[in-house]
């Protein structure tokens, strides 16, 4: 992976490119961090042909840091690939997510809708003392996900036994230390 940083005055720009993978991410998360003085940062991901999840813990940094140093973010431009993996991690809906293109030839794939045009304005930074609704959509999202994982077990069959523990006292199997003779 590639990455460029440009700041020009107020205006901070990162442009990503390639794999955004766990052996590139940690000199991108030392440059993100330098990042003070501006009040705006654009991230450019419309070139990322791969991203995993450290590159996804990455923006998620850069969001983070946006929102402790009063910076406006928005990431105008990704590719498909960077937005199916925002997708399945349902962080799309907290990145400030423009148009989705294709990284190859730079145009928009069929049957993407811009997600700019579609959502709020959200490329101005929130007003102070709004940290807490941030905050809470965050939670609100946390919790989300915890519920998805939080799905019920499947059960035994009907009809199946119930395993006894190690140790003889009914726990239907379940481990306790020491519990090994």
């Amino acid at each position: 992976m590639a990455f460029d940083v440009r700041i020009n005055g107020e205006h901070a720009k990162i442009v990503l490119s390639g794999d955004v993978d766990l052996q590139t991410t940690s000199d991108l998360k030392a440059e993100v961090t330098k990042i003070v003085g501006v009040s705006h940062l654009e991230i450019d991901a419309s070139s990322v042909t791969y991203i995993d999840s450290s590159g996804v813990a990455v923006l998620l940094l850069m969001r983070q840091h946006c929102l402790q140093n009063n910076i406006s973010l928005t990431l105008p431009l990704i590719s498909l690939a960077v937005s199916q993996v925002l997708e399945i991690a349902k962080i799309d809906r907290i990145l400030p997510i423009g148009q989705i293109v294709d990284a190859a030839t730079g145009a928009t794939p069929a049957g993407i809708v811009d997600q700019a045009a579609s959502m709020a304005s959200t490329d101005v930074a929130p007003p102070v003392g709004t940290e807490a609704l941030v905050a809470t959509a965050d939670d609100d999202l946390v919790s989300e996900l915890l519920a998805d994982e939080a799905a019920p077990a499947p059960s035994a069959p009907s009809g199946a036994e119930p395993t006894s523990s190690p140790s003889g006292t009914g726990d239907s199997g379940m481990f306790k230390p020491g519990s090994f003779s």
